[in-house]
């Protein structure tokens, strides 16, 4: 698969998603495994992402959280940016860019929601593609590279995916963020 461009690797990744079965069950399998982990144990500041179509779904874990009392740290989008917003129920979303759920464009503004990414212990990352040295292969667009190249050196970042999602090797260009684990339904993949 090395030889593959990234344009056919996330082709094939992306059919291979939307071919995955029982998507709600391997979803909250991985979810558990991702908050066993010690890194995750040992964090404060967790940002997530909100699943859309076919990725690992988070929504249902983040509503349980914000039910629980919690406040959840998800991005959105401003421009060519990502940014991060602490919210706290699941009213303070709403269908935005790319037709994905992101805070209230008040709370967005809202200098005391706002979280810096250089504060975060933990990033949630979702991707197209994921190898076992944690190269990660996105839409494209390049909104998680910008977003994570903001976060502290120390801060943990950790993908979740299907293990169908998982290639032997990845194509990587210097703008493109390695993870430090990728967690699928049947592994923990670190580098």
């Amino acid at each position: 698969m090395s030889h593959i461009d990234k344009r056919g690797i996330r082709t094939e990744a992306l059919r291979r998603r939307r071919a995955q079965i029982d998507r709600d069950r391997t979803s909250a399998l991985i979810l558990t495994r991702l908050t066993a982990l010690p890194e995750f144990c040992d964090a404060n500041q967790v940002a997530w992402y909100i699943d859309v179509r076919d990725e690992v779904r988070t929504r249902p874990h983040l509503h349980r959280r914000l039910a629980a009392g919690e406040s959840v740290i998800v991005p959105f989008c401003r421009g060519d940016d990502l940014r991060l917003c602490r919210i706290n129920h699941t009213e303070e979303l709403a269908i935005g860019a790319f037709g994905i759920q992101e805070p209230l464009a008040a709370l967005q503004d809202d200098t005391t929601r706002q979280v810096d990414p250089a504060t975060l212990d933990l990033v949630v990352v979702p991707g197209v593609a994921f190898d076992r040295s944690g190269r990660r292969l996105g839409h494209g667009f390049g909104f998680y590279d910008r977003l994570l190249a903001r976060v502290a050196e120390a801060t943990k970042l950790t993908a979740i995916a299907f293990e169908c999602q998982m290639f032997d090797i990845l194509p990587h260009e210097p703008h493109d963020v390695t993870v430090d684990v990728v967690v699928t339904e049947s592994n923990v993949y670190r580098r």
